[in-house]
């Protein structure tokens, strides 16, 4: 998308410059939305603190994800 904005005529974005900035993840396997959010959210911040038209990829930002199986295990340890 930054591309396209870029290739328009100047015509088109005076008299405001446009800035675009990203913050993208992938989902992955053990992925609930909150954590493929919060991962995208936080490379946006550091895509806007690193400068305008700026992407960033948030793999490796996460905060601890539990382990679903084994926090399944324990609880369906404990009897009813």
């Amino acid at each position: 998308m930054t591309h396209e904005v870029r290739l328009m005529p100047a015509s088109y974005v005076k008299p405001y410059p446009i800035a675009f900035s990203a913050g993208l993840t992938a989902a992955l396997p053990h992925d609930d939305r909150s954590s493929i959010l919060y991962r995208a959210d936080r490379a946006l911040y550091v895509a806007k603190a690193e400068g305008r038209n700026c992407t960033r990829i948030g793999l490796g930002m996460d905060r601890a994800v539990p382990d679903r199986a084994a926090a399944q295990e324990r609880t369906a340890g404990r009897g009813s």
